[in-house]
């Protein structure tokens, strides 16, 4: 719902009236991949970042400007080769993963990654190869081609490791140690049996659906 307009070689904004909403003051303008209603700013070599108002959200300071996640509406930037996150973690970073959770992070640093809060302190600095998931405070991480998971807030880990991990909702898992699909809690307690050829999970309904090795329909049981 705003247009690009060039005066003077410079870029700037207008609305549908026609009104001005951000000077013609930019070398560049564009979308936020990912985000609705943000763009790109670039002046003088720095990027930064306006709203579809025309208010401007991040000064023009940085290097590069990417989403945190979709749900988080906070930003991953990076100055002088080093990642941060605007208004909460300083460029210090050798990469910072995007999660989609606001809360806790994770970052690089001297080599290792590692899982912060806002205040930069560890809360989960376990041996881990790649955080796959943060949500709910339970991560999914994987480690020497397995993957496991940790919850923050009840220090809680999973005793066992498998080879695919999927964190849904209500502390469940969508879990498989062989060729065949199942669903298990933190405590690796069963709560379906692992003898299906896929699951999904569709978040919206909270309903699994499960498909049977030898059939061709699938059967759904609402969220556990």
């Amino acid at each position: 719902n705003v247009l690009l307009i060039e005066k003077d070689g410079k870029l700037g904004l207008i609305n549908f009236n026609g009104n001005e909403i951000l000077e013609a003051n930019y070398e560049k303008i564009y979308i936020l991949k990912g985000i609705k209603d943000t763009l790109i700013t670039e002046k003088d070599g720095k990027k930064g970042l306006v709203n579809n108002a025309g208010q401007i959200l991040v000064e023009n300071k940085y290097d590069e400007i990417k989403s945190l996640g979709v749900d988080t509406k906070l930003y991953i930037v990076k100055s002088n080769n080093k990642y941060g996150i605007e208004g909460i973690l300083d460029c210090k970073y050798q990469e910072i993963k995007a999660l989609n959770n606001k809360d806790i992070y994770c970052v690089k640093e001297d080599g290792k990654y590692k899982v912060i809060n806002s205040e930069g302190k560890t809360v989960f600095n376990d041996k881990f190869d790649n955080i796959e998931t943060i949500k709910d405070n339970i991560i999914v991480y994987k480690y020497n081609n397995k993957y496991c998971a940790y919850n923050i807030e009840n220090n809680k880990k999973l005793s066992n490791t498998y080879k695919t991990l999927k964190y849904t909702s209500n502390g469940l898992f969508i879990a498989r140690t062989s060729n065949n699909y199942g669903l298990i809690d933190i405590n690796g307690e069963i709560k379906i049996k692992q003898e299906y050829a896929n699951i999904n999970y569709y978040q919206g309904l909270n309903i699994y659906e499960l498909e049977g090795k030898n059939s061709d329909f699938a059967n759904q049981v609402s969220g556990l």
